[in-house]
């Protein structure tokens, strides 16, 4: 009798775990691919820049890894300026775009040409 009850509440929580992994990959989109990914982060003014930024949505392109010399710039004069890696999974990704960071995205990037980056601020649209 008692492996009987066992056996019973054994399949219940199989059948019980399937029917939660079939409710949670429903309502998280099942891999459709309409999300749009919120990289915003908590404040809407620009640490460097004292401004207020724009919500932008970017579409998904896969960039070139920039050189280390970019990356100090770009934590130390533009850290608002358009992004360079996105993930596969966000068909579109909404995130703050700072106009005085990618203006100096955009002169850093005339000083340095071997960086190798693109400035990429083009391909964004506001949502």
């Amino acid at each position: 009798m008692v492996k009987h009850i066992i056996n019973i509440a054994v399949r219940i929580s199989i059948r019980g775990f399937f029917l939660i992994a079939l409710a949670l990959l429903a309502f998280s989109g099942g891999g459709c691919q309409t999300r749009v990914c919120d990289a915003r982060g908590p404040s809407d003014m620009c640490e460097i820049h004292n401004a207020y930024m724009d919500s932008v949505k970017l579409s998904y392109q896969k960039n070139p890894v920039p050189n280390r010399d970019y990356l100090e710039a770009r934590l130390q004069y533009f850290p608002h300026a358009s992004p360079f890696l996105m993930s596969p999974q966000c068909p579109e990704c909404v995130f703050y775009l700072c106009d005085f960071c990618v203006r100096a995205e955009t002169e850093w990037l005339k000083k340095h040409p071997s960086s190798g980056m693109g400035s990429g601020s083009e391909k964004t649209s506001k949502p």
